[in-house]
C-alpha cells in the first residue's frame, strides 16, 4: 500500500514528543492540526509540563472547558 501525505497527520510519536517537551520546557505548544491536539495534550501530561496547548477553539474544547483543560482560546 502506498502511503499518502495524509498519513503524517496520524503518526505522532508520543515518546518523542515527551522527550522534546522535557528537553525544551516550552511555555506553549501549538497544535496546528486538530488531529495532533490529543497527542500534544497526552505528551504534556506525561511530561508533567505546565505548558499550555494552543490552537483554535475547535482544536481544544468549548470556551467553557478551555480553562479546565489548560487550552488557550482566543478572546
Amino acid at each position: 500500500m502506498q502511503e499518502t501525505k495524509y498519513r503524517a497527520r496520524f503518526s505522532a510519536d508520543i515518546d518523542e514528543l515527551i522527550a522534546l517537551i522535557r528537553a525544551e520546557r516550552p511555555d506553549v505548544v501549538v497544535a496546528n492540526q486538530i488531529e495532533e491536539a490529543p497527542a500534544g495534550r497526552t505528551a504534556l501530561l506525561e511530561a508533567r509540563s505546565d505548558a499550555l496547548l494552543a490552537g483554535s477553539p475547535a482544536i481544544c474544547h468549548s470556551p467553557s472547558t478551555a480553562a479546565a483543560s489548560s487550552c488557550w482560546t482566543p478572546p
